[in-house]
């Protein structure tokens, strides 16, 4: 599923510092491919991303200290994924504690094959 251009990609952002953050609707028969990623959090936290079955689909991202900065993961160029839920399930991300945290998402959703 890599090398998709940015263009075919559906683009949410989630806000808020309630766990788990919704951020894809889990849909029957399709499966999110994520391809970037950008954090940025209002304090120390951790940011996990996981499937709507709450699998962790990333490790903990630590946040940490008092000069938070953005951070963006996923290659705009090379367009491989970051990661896959599992078929029927959405994508949620959970904090470790109440923390407003802004996340941007770009992923396409798809019947899986």
């Amino acid at each position: 599923m890599g090398l998709r251009p940015h263009s075919e990609a559906l683009h949410v952002v989630v806000s808020g510092s309630a766990s788990p953050l919704a951020a894809v609707s889990a849909v029957a028969g399709q499966r999110v491919t994520v391809y970037r990623v950008i954090v940025s959090v209002a304090s120390a936290v951790n940011v996990t991303f996981q499937d709507t079955g709450a699998g962790a689909l990333s490790s903990a991202l630590q946040f940490v200290g008092t000069t938070l900065q953005p951070l963006v993961i996923g290659d705009a160029n090379n367009g491989d994924p970051l990661w896959q839920t599992g078929v029927g399930l959405g994508l949620q991300v959970a904090l470790s504690g109440a923390v407003q945290t802004n996340v941007d998402i770009w992923y396409t959703q798809e019947v899986a094959f």
